[in-house]
């Protein structure tokens, strides 16, 4: 069989592109024949007035995507067609072509000041049109997508157009999630029929192996923004006493605020910023690492780090929310803390550095864990 896979690359490499990637390999180990379709955002750069100025229009109907797409499919006939990502370049109509973008800012949830405040997306239980446009409007107000009230009223545009015209309802044949609280939620609040609904966890690919002996320091590995619990992360080191390095991987609008802290507190002198790194060397920093900690405070999919951390036999200290509290298994294959509650996550991760042999044995069922249904071959 032919499968065509499409993706809209962000400027900076992010897990949808992994999960791509891993998703092509998988199918391909199955058997079948790939062919790919994809736009990458950095093409912006080189876009002239006009373009830029039909950019509103474009995300809403990439009109060059489409034509582009049909051609392909004329020539290759595939029998299935896969999408990652379509924002902003491919848009939703690339679905039409071939027979979601229900959040503008893809999170779910807006940052006030320095809390979260986690929508259960923009369509409430309400089945009324109004409840939908009135959660866009505010996406708009609050400049949920890149922090942009322009970019934020392009995104708003599409999808509500698209829900008018029942693009998401008609136009796709199934919804592929990576847990079952992703499923439970769009069928609830995104009107999406349950039977096209399909868990499908994510790969970690290839195995980086498991690391027995492990490093002394705490790590994350992520974007540095509100709602991945960076600050919160910081409020609990600060509690601990005689903590081991703490190692912050990855770059965001918060890292000028997080290294101006870092600088001014004492109880912050062992924490370490690295920035972003290769995605190699990343998991190579969790293979060594004492325990990851992911303290998000939104509804993630399933954190790539998160599984890397499975693989590689570290311990897992998650915030109990949405698919973290479903993957992390508490006092089995990881911890779990309160999410957003940085007094709690101080006493979980005290609890796993006073007790040795629990964290052994919770990297050995993570470990196990990644062998029942994160390799390649069982995503297949």
């Amino acid at each position: 069989m032919k499968v065509l896979f499409v993706h809209n690359h962000y400027q900076v490499r992010s897990g949808e592109a992994l999960v791509f990637e891993h998703d092509r390999r998988a199918v391909e180990l199955a058997g079948h024949e790939v062919i790919t379709y994809t736009r990458d955002n950095r093409e912006l750069d080189d876009y002239g007035p006009l373009q830029r100025l039909t950019l509103g229009a474009r995300t809403s109907w990439a009109w060059d995507t489409q034509r582009a797409l049909s051609r392909l499919i004329e020539r290759e006939r595939p029998a299935i067609a896969h999408f990652v990502n379509t924002l902003p370049l491919i848009s939703p109509a690339a679905f039409w072509t071939c027979a979601t973008t229900l959040c503008p800012s893809s999170t779910t949830c807006r940052t006030i000041g320095r809390h979260v405040r986690q929508r259960p997306f923009y369509a409430t239980a309400r089945s009324a049109t109004s409840a939908r446009s009135t959660g866009l409007a505010r996406s708009v107000i609050h400049a949920c997508y890149r922090g942009s009230r322009a970019a934020s009223a392009a995104v708003a545009v599409a999808t509500a157009l698209h829900r008018s015209i029942g693009t998401f309802a008609h136009a796709v044949d199934r919804y592929l999630v990576p847990s079952q609280f992703m499923a439970r939620t769009l069928a609830r609040y995104a009107n999406i029929e349950e039977h096209k609904l399909i868990v499908k966890v994510n790969a970690v690919t290839p195995d980086p192996g498991c690391q027995i002996l492990r490093g002394e320091y705490l790590l994350f590995v992520g974007r540095l923004t509100v709602e991945k619990g960076i600050l919160t992360l910081l409020d609990a080191y600060a509690r601990l006493q005689d903590a081991p390095v703490l190692r912050i991987v990855g770059e965001g609008p918060l890292h000028a605020e997080i290294a101006q802290r870092v600088a001014g507190d004492a109880r912050l002198q062992r924490v370490e910023l690295i920035g972003a790194l290769p995605h190699e060397q990343a998991v190579a920093c969790i293979r060594e690492a004492r325990a990851l900690i992911v303290p998000s405070q939104w509804y993630e999919g399933v954190p790539l780090g998160l599984l890397e951390a499975f693989a590689c036999g570290a311990p897992v200290v998650a915030g109990r929310i949405g698919s973290l509290a479903e993957v992390v298994r508490h006092g089995d294959n990881g911890l779990l803390f309160e999410a957003g509650d940085a007094a709690d996550l101080a006493r979980v991760i005290e609890l796993l550095l006073n007790q040795p042999e629990l964290a052994s044995a919770l990297g050995a069922r993570g470990r196990e864990s990644y062998l029942a249904a994160h390799t390649l071959e069982q995503n297949a």
